[in-house]
């Protein structure tokens, strides 16, 4: 693939969320998976969001989604350590990778008008 078509595809998977990944673990990596990643399902263990360094370039974001929806007793570890773990619904984080590792450049919880 050219680097233009490259940046092309990545352009366009900024623009996409993902479907819900589920109650299931995933290896996501940039320029291939959508940029933001959505759990919306009870979570009945311990979950893992591997960040592959394949194809990320200096700058390359993740914004990670645990909806109200993903109840459960469980965490949603992100990355390696883990460097962030989402431990109740409605709480997200963005990483980003800095040319050699990825690093959580925000986190947070979201936002319900009641």
């Amino acid at each position: 693939m050219s680097s233009s078509n490259g940046r092309n595809n990545a352009t366009k998977l900024r623009e996409l969320v993902s479907a819900n990944n589920g109650d299931a673990s995933v290896t996501i990596t940039w320029d291939v998976d959508k940029e933001v990643q959505i759990w919306a399902t009870p979570l009945t263990a311990d979950r893992t969001v591997t960040l592959s360094t394949t194809n990320a370039v200096n700058g390359a974001k993740f914004r990670i989604i645990r909806k109200l929806a993903a109840t459960g007793l469980f965490n949603l570890n992100v990355g390696s350590g883990p460097l962030i773990q989402l431990s109740v619904g409605n709480e997200f984080c963005e990483v980003t990778y800095d040319g050699s590792a990825w690093f959580v450049s925000g986190y947070g919880s979201i936002y319900v008008a009641i």
